[in-house]
């Protein structure tokens, strides 16, 4: 870019100024549009948002649900459900139908209070089953129970390229380290090495729209038998996830089994579950 100024000079004489700009202006580079920084802006922020929203949860709660972080404050008799009194982590194990198992289940709960008229209650429950001895020959398969009517949003495939793409695969692999985490315990979920490519195509059918699967290993994926299938249906309304590993098999359900008879109940679906990947070997 050029600018031509003309001024007087003394004795009559003309001083002419040339200015020369070589810098590209805003928005071209080399004759080619670049694109506007609003607009780019404005495919970005979404994506920028809910990076830092998963970051801010990841690292929260890194050490929140995991083995050893709470103790369990009472001894619960047999058959004894779990009040507010005796809440916490408790462990049991045992062996149903020829499966040794161990069970963590936890049940806390807190009340803060903010003021006069804002008080808040919050909970954290769950019931994590394992089979330590039924492990997978290599490999992890995680299975994820989809609440009906949604979908899984851990996949990083969608046809984004460049920055983008980078970001959206970033924001998958953190959305399943957490899942893990906050499922299995961050002492398992290290041990887990999945990425949101991973992903196990499982049709449209009741099973495929139920659950979402995950797997390192392509024969772990064929050992999702047609009977295994319509088992896990059958039990996706109780919320049951899964995950093989060299570690064992483990069940996690959002819900304490508050009694020793619950804790049979979900050890009796366990062994099922153990006897129907063997049968599948």
């Amino acid at each position: 870019m050029t600018i031509g100024k003309a001024g007087a000079c003394p004795g009559g004489a003309t001083l002419r100024i040339r200015l020369r700009c070589d810098t590209p202006i805003l928005g071209t580079h080399s004759g080619r549009e670049l694109p506007m920084l609003p607009q780019l802006w404005t495919q970005l922020w979404p994506l920028l948002i809910a990076l830092a929203v998963i970051a801010f949860f990841f690292y929260k709660g890194r050490g929140k649900i995991e083995h050893g972080n709470f103790t369990d404050p009472t001894s619960v008799a047999p058959g004894e459900p779990l009040d507010a009194d005796n809440a916490g982590l408790h462990r049991s194990a045992g062996t149903t139908d020829g499966v040794a198992w161990t069970v963590e289940v936890l049940r806390l709960a807190s009340e803060v209070d903010d003021g006069v008229s804002v008080r808040r209650s919050t909970s954290i429950n769950f019931t994590r089953w394992t089979a330590p001895h039924c492990k997978s020959e290599r490999g992890s398969l995680l299975l994820m129970n989809l609440p009906k009517g949604q979908s899984s949003q851990f996949s990083a495939d969608d046809g984004a390229t460049g920055l983008m793409a980078q970001l959206k695969a970033q924001g998958a692999m953190l959305a399943l380290q957490l899942y893990v985490r906050q499922r299995f315990g961050a002492v398992r979920a290290a041990g887990v090495h999945l990425e949101p490519t991973q992903r196990v195509q499982l049709g449209s059918g009741d099973f495929g729209s139920g659950y979402a699967a995950w797997s390192n290993d392509a024969e772990l994926s064929k050992r999702l038998t047609p009977t295994l299938r319509e088992w896990l249906v059958q039990h996706h309304d109780s919320g049951v996830a899964a995950l093989w590993d060299a570690q064992g098999l483990t069940l996690h359900w959002l819900t304490p089994t508050v009694t020793t008879d619950d804790i049979a109940a979900s050890a009796r679906v366990g062994a099922e579950l153990v006897n129907l990947l063997q049968r599948s070997s």
